[in-house]
């Protein structure tokens, strides 16, 4: 029976156990496709952490195939070296090395295109339909670019066949609408995929490990369904690929392909579809996709549904979670929250980061260390920036002492783990409290940082991390009526019949879809075609009654507008079928006693029905008791998880330099 710590075998290579590091975009590279320090060390942080195998990132194979402006590079010769002192690092931790090689196809963010066939999410963009000789042209630039990997020292090489990319195209029916013979059947469709693999086999040699990564379920009408990757699977192994590599969806179901929370649970979703994968063939199956807890490996590796166990988003989070795992120490697993704020920075054209864990990205420049002189150190409030702030100073070795009014850690995060799919950041809140029982932080609950308490601590310096209020600047929001979004959602009790909830954010949105209920619940199954809307079931349950109505207000033209695409898609879909009224574009004029004054988006004036108004916008930094405080996360200016940590680490870091 597999462990964690089995050793494997792939073609040539040896692992030293059976986590994966699944390949992630991260925009570290630089504008010639280059490596750059922040890319090395952020590799090299993983290897320290114990993966056994490191997919590294989609390198082009050719120099006008980009997905983003920073594409790595690895179709000259000149890009060997770099990559080279890479791999080099890498192998030095025990960890081995592959390499994915690319062609975006017709999904390529940036042109030129190509495809099997002209189809694209993209409306109206130019699409090279490729003929015979420009697949002969493409296939040796992929064979070129594995003979730079293995030059590189990479020990493996693998082709990037999934989430709609170009192999992906001709392997697709989605895709391809080719007549030849690289269209029609899937013996047809994979024709490109398997003449390349030949072609690689006779440049490398037999026994050098070829892996292909593809999508087991496109969660796509018109796509690959999991019953047809059974047949993909064997035909790849009959044209001699090493090992299979399992994701999901093309570019219009990327919401299947990394799930964010807003999905539901989706642990392990991939698990099943991929052990039937398993069962067709003789080479190792790696599966990704949600596999967060070491409990859930060790029943998948017990149970022999994969080979391999893939990490992708857990190692951003925590880069040691294969080596905390394969230890028992599960509990100081930072988890991911599946937010998506590593998405989000991707999207907006700026460097990968992680909303839990503030080094990632910039392990190039940040570290912690312990420090010459230990200071003596007083934390003001128990959320995120608090908590960070604490366990930070602890690490470098000061005394650390932390106050909080209320009676548990965890400041804001509390309300916000209380909405559907929040869950994830009660596991967060435990995190912290473990890691500060650990480092030997001193945590003072139900106190106010009063004058006297700060003087008593006889402290060297103060953090102010005492979070927000909501701002009661409307007409009437001084009523008892009207309760701020963290006093709705953890005293919902107070909470009447008609609510409305003023300020569509995030909070406001997953607010209201807490008060809609559970009446109704939604199923996601995918998405219609390239470029279509999600597709889900909708199921009524009579026997929960439908305990609140609910009205979400908001100024700006949409809800939902700070939520990442992913999660914005899902929660508008999610609103509308669970029946909460939407005022988009409206203004509230004024609290009444028992109704809400507005006007609304065509300058009507409203009066809507509220036993309960929610503030749930307009937030103001608190302060604390000591004048000279430095102030942390939403006491600086007011934003997200990520924002509180990553202010809270960088203030921690120089509050005494040595």
């Amino acid at each position: 029976m597999a462990t964690m710590q089995t050793p494997l075998r792939i073609g040539t290579l040896i692992l030293k156990n059976r986590f994966v590091m699944t390949p992630m975009n991260t925009n570290y590279s630089d504008a010639n496709g280059c490596m750059t320090p922040q890319m090395e060390e952020y590799y090299v942080r993983r290897a320290k952490g114990g993966a056994g195998l490191i997919v590294l990132e989609a390198v082009a194979v050719t120099p006008d195939t980009r997905n983003h402006g920073v594409q790595p590079m690895l179709c000259d010769e000149k890009y060997v070296p770099a990559w080279s002192n890479l791999i080099e690092r890498l192998q030095s931790y025990g960890a081995k090395v592959s390499i994915e090689l690319a062609h975006f196809g017709s999904e390529a963010t940036l042109a030129p295109r190509a495809s099997a066939s002209d189809v694209s999410r993209f409306p109206g963009v130019e699409v090279e339909v490729l003929t015979k000789a420009r697949i002969r042209e493409l296939q040796e630039a992929f064979v070129h670019t594995a003979l730079n990997a293995r030059m590189a020292g990479a020990d493996a090489v693998t082709l990037h066949g999934a989430h709609g990319y170009l192999l992906a195209e001709f392997m697709s029916p989605l895709y391809n609408h080719r007549t030849d013979e690289y269209g029609g059947c899937l013996e047809n469709r994979m024709r490109f995929v398997t003449e390349l693999l030949a072609m690689l086999r006779e440049a490398l040699g037999p026994r050098y490990p070829i892996m292909v990564r593809y999508s087991v379920d496109e969660f796509v009408t018109g796509g690959r369904d999991a019953e047809e990757s059974q047949k993909v699977a064997v035909l790849l192994e009959q044209a001699g690929a090493s090992a299979i590599d399992l994701s999901a969806g093309v570019p219009n179901t990327y919401t299947f392909t990394n799930p964010p929370n807003g999905l539901g649970d989706t642990s392990c979703m991939l698990i099943e579809k991929a052990a039937a994968v398993k069962k067709c063939v003789h080479i190792p199956v790696i599966c990704a996709n949600t596999i967060r807890h070491p409990e859930e490996i060790k029943r998948i590796l017990a149970e022999e549904k994969v080979d391999l166990i893939g990490l992708a988003r857990p190692l951003l989070a925590d880069p040691d979670f294969p080596n905390k795992a394969m230890a028992g120490r599960d509990e100081e697993i930072r988890p991911c929250l599946s937010c998506q704020h590593c998405f989000r920075t991707l999207d907006s054209g700026r460097t990968l980061r992680c909303a839990v864990n503030p080094e990632t990205g910039r392990e190039y420049a940040y570290h912690v260390i312990q420090k010459q002189t230990p200071k003596r150190l007083l934390v003001v409030g128990g959320g995120p920036a608090g908590m960070e702030t604490a366990r930070v100073a602890a690490l470098e070795g000061h005394t650390v002492f932390l106050c909080e009014r209320a009676d548990r850690l965890g400041g804001s995060l509390v309300a916000a783990s209380i909405p559907p799919n929040k869950g994830k950041i009660a596991d967060l809140i435990r995190w912290y409290e473990h890691q500060l029982k650990l480092l030997g932080v001193k945590v003072y609950l139900n106190t106010a940082a009063t004058p006297e308490f700060i003087a008593a601590c006889n402290v060297d310096k103060v953090v102010c991390a005492c979070g927000t209020d909501y701002m009661r600047c409307i007409g009437g929001s001084d009523r008892v009526s009207v309760l701020t979004v963290i006093e709705a959602l953890t005293e919902p009790k107070r909470v009447g019949k008609n609510v409305v909830i003023i300020g569509g954010g995030a909070s406001g949105c997953e607010a209201a879809e807490f008060f809609a209920g559970e009446h109704i619940s939604l199923r996601w199954t995918g998405k219609d075609g390239v470029s279509g809307p999600l597709l889900y079931e909708r199921t009524e349950h009579p026997e929960i009654p439908v305990e609140h109505n609910v009205t979400l207000v908001e100024m700006l033209p949409q809800v939902a507008s700070d939520m990442d695409e992913f999660n914005k898609e899902l929660m508008r879909v999610a609103l509308k079928e669970k029946n909460v009224r939407i005022l988009a574009g409206a203004r509230v004029e004024r609290v009444l006693d028992g109704a809400v004054h507005l006007i609304d988006a065509q300058g009507q004036e409203q009066h809507l029905a509220a036993d309960t108004v929610v503030l749930a916008a307009g937030l103001m930094p608190r302060q604390c008791a000591a004048a000279d405080a430095e102030p942390a996360g939403d006491s600086v200016k007011p934003g997200r998880i990520g924002d509180a940590t990553y202010s809270a680490y960088a203030l921690a870091r120089r509050l005494f330099e040595d």
